[in-house]
């Protein structure tokens, strides 16, 4: 099916609504995901990222660019081969389900949307402050644990620095997803996850 130019822009908006909707309720609440033993997918992180990618270009890029998912598939090698040689116990499937369905697709919706718009209203600093505190809240152990809660707060203070560091705001997403994903790796090897 081809979809003419002005359908796709009318479907974009819609589509770019609702798959953020559901990437940030796949994240509080999974809906679908596959785990077997040796399995484990988000189906539902996987579906909303898909359409959302899609709309994010169809609505915002106006001359595609290959060159940030270059250097987000290099980061996502370079991770794993992080993870393959601090011998974490991971499978290379669990690392790549960390790195794309849950350190991007964060980062993604924190930095890249969240405090992109919160920075233009805030200011930068006020906008790191509030997505950060915005960021802990949706991670639900952080209510159980205190410490995880002040981990993940620095953590996002961090990250958004990180994200305001480049001017070109897909590249910030790049590096704040590698190292939101190490910092998952570290908490696997501490035993804060």
């Amino acid at each position: 099916m081809v979809f003419k130019q002005h359908t796709i822009s009318k479907l974009a908006l819609p589509i770019f609504i609702a798959s953020t909707i559901l990437l940030v309720l796949a994240k509080i609440i999974p809906f679908y995901h596959l785990n077997y033993s040796d399995f484990y997918v988000d189906i539902d992180r996987a579906v909303a990222l898909f359409f959302f990618l899609w709309a994010y270009h169809a609505l915002y890029v106006r001359a595609f660019s290959i060159k940030p998912y270059i250097a987000l598939f290099g980061a996502a090698i370079v991770f794993l081969a992080v993870v393959v040689f601090s011998s974490s116990g991971l499978s290379i499937q669990k690392a790549i389900m960390i790195f794309f369905l849950t350190a991007f697709v964060e980062e993604i919706l924190a930095r890249g949307i969240l405090l992109s718009i919160a920075s233009h209203w805030l200011g930068k600093y006020k906008a790191v402050l509030a997505t950060s505190i915005l960021f802990t809240l949706v991670h639900p152990n952080v209510y159980a644990n205190y410490t995880y809660g002040l981990a993940v707060f620095a953590l996002g203070i961090l990250l958004g620095v990180v994200f305001l560091s480049f001017q070109e705001r897909a590249y910030g997403v790049v590096a704040s997803t590698f190292i939101h994903a190490l910092v998952v790796l570290v908490g696997f090897k501490v035993g804060l996850l």
